[in-house]
């Protein structure tokens, strides 16, 4: 009796052990058979998508709709997991599952997809301890993320690091069909080092791939130019025991086109002495010098090139811009012909308003560490690509410019300009309207800005109607700014 008892007790514990080990059932005995349907963009080309069960089905057939909302046929598989390739980045894509078994058929939810756009980087040299990254994003994908994960890499470190983030929404520019952004790491300081950059888009619990940036940090140059100097000062670089510097020369000729003329040999300086160096006896008005250092190491006697770094020209923006000093509360000046009295009606200062207008729109766009220029440059591409032409120029008539363009975001050439001229004044730079003709018959009002004792040209805005009035920092003439004549003389 005590055997029969505990054979008895055996088989119920294994009838307990494989009832342990079955799936639920519904109240009604049944196995659950839905299907939850999940998935993530894979790659710029693919989507991956899985799916749960509780029940046993024998294969899964795998639809994907089309632009008409019927389905396709994807594929007949055994696994729950499928990725579908081939497809186009800048597109969405519906799927659904149906489980097979016998007779048994059960369909699963749809779930909408996007490929994960993989981000190219590209790197470059912003300032002395500034790399700048910057890329672009389809703007049909981008509601799809949360934003970008910024990851760096220097020499001797095994592993790629994230060092900061970015908002999908923090996009500078937004030309056709893509968002373009712009991250500026500040702690990127020693030279010889090689920073490696990857940007990947990321969703919740997803992350995108990137490309790999990479720049070597090698010595820095400030240049100073003046009518008949350019001043070149550079930091040192490791190892170096001399350097030497060189220049690609660029000639403008009376129309104001420019030409490659010569490379010239400047100077060679040893370790030691200081790494500042006149270049004189020159016309920066007839030339261009785009100025690099070569860092040689003496091995045995014998000079070793380590490298060819950081080029800097007399005309660029950055190089303008960093020697340039701005009037305190300085008049924005509308001007018709160069030196002559301004139009009074149109002239604004730079207001309290203005200035918090400008504080807040830092504090929302603009990222600690940024040089003056690299703001001046940020907001001109802002104005030129967040901004609608006010044709009936009701709005216009209403508002000052800064409130014009930076709140209401709307304006004509005369708000878009003057808005870019008073935060550049607000940068600490002189600044002011220039009214004249474009195209000889075109009235027209746009900016310049004073760097290194000349007045530059500036222009923004009219994006949509005619993109292509938009210049940053350049001369007057056919190379850069064309087809810009004052009431006066172009110099």
């Amino acid at each position: 009796m005590k055997k029969l008892f505990q054979r008895i007790c055996s088989v119920l514990l294994i009838c307990l052990m494989v009832c342990s080990l079955l799936p639920p059932v519904t109240a009604q005995g049944a196995v659950s058979k839905k299907i939850t349907l999940t998935g993530y963009g894979k790659s710029k080309t693919s989507v991956f998508i899985s799916w749960s069960t509780e029940y046993n089905y024998s294969h899964y057939v795998i639809y994907r709709a089309r632009n008409d909302g019927k389905y396709i046929r994807l594929a007949r598989v055994t696994d729950r997991s499928y990725t579908d390739t081939g497809l186009k980045t800048t597109s969405a894509y519906t799927y659904k599952v149906v489980g097979v078994k016998g007779n048994v058929k059960t369909t699963s939810n749809t779930q909408k997809l996007h490929p994960m756009q993989k981000v190219s980087p590209d790197v470059s040299r912003a300032d002395k301890d500034h790399l700048r990254l910057q890329w672009s994003y389809p703007k049909t994908e981008q509601a799809s993320v949360l934003g970008f994960h910024i990851y760096r890499k220097a020499t001797g470190e095994s592993s790629f690091k994230r060092i900061g983030t970015l908002s999908r929404d923090g996009f500078f520019a937004e030309v056709d069909d893509w968002f373009y952004y712009s991250y500026t790491d500040t702690s990127a300081k020693k030279a010889g080092q090689t920073y490696s950059y990857r940007v990947a888009a990321y969703r919740k619990g997803q992350l995108g791939k990137s490309d790999t940036a990479s720049m070597v940090l090698g010595p820095y140059i400030y240049l100073t130019t003046k009518a008949s100097s350019v001043r070149i000062q550079w930091s040192s670089y490791p190892g170096a025991t001399s350097y030497k510097i060189r220049a690609n020369v660029y000639k403008y000729g009376k129309d104001g086109t420019r030409t490659f003329y010569r490379t010239r040999n400047i100077a060679t300086v040893a370790k030691g002495a200081k790494r500042d160096h006149t270049l004189t006896g020159v016309s920066t008005e007839r030339y261009m010098y785009e100025v690099f250092i070569e860092a040689y190491q003496t091995v045995k006697g014998k000079k070793v090139l380590l490298g060819t770094f950081t080029p800097a020209n007399s005309e660029s923006a950055y190089s303008l811009m960093r020697n340039a000093a701005g009037t305190p509360d300085n008049v924005l000046d509308v001007m018709n012909v160069r030196g002559s009295s301004m139009y009074k009606d149109w002239t604004e200062y730079v207001t309290g308003e203005d200035k918090t207008i400008f504080a807040n729109f830092e504090k929302l766009h603009l990222q600690k560490g940024m040089t003056r220029a690299e703001k001046a440059q940020y907001v001109h591409s802002w104005i030129h690509y967040n901004t609608v032409y006010d044709n009936s120029y009701t709005t216009s008539a209403k508002y000052r410019y800064v409130k014009c363009i930076f709140e209401e975001r709307t304006g004509q050439c005369l708000q878009y300009n003057g808005a870019l001229a008073q935060y550049l004044d607000y940068l600490g730079f002189d600044a002011r309207i220039i009214n004249g003709y474009r195209r000889q018959d075109i009235g027209h009002f746009w900016g310049e800005v004073k760097l290194a004792g000349r007045w530059y040209c500036t222009e923004t805005g009219n994006y949509g109607s005619d993109g292509s009035w938009n210049y940053f920092v350049c001369r007057y003439g056919p190379w850069d700014a064309s087809n810009y004549n004052f009431c006066g003389t172009i110099r």
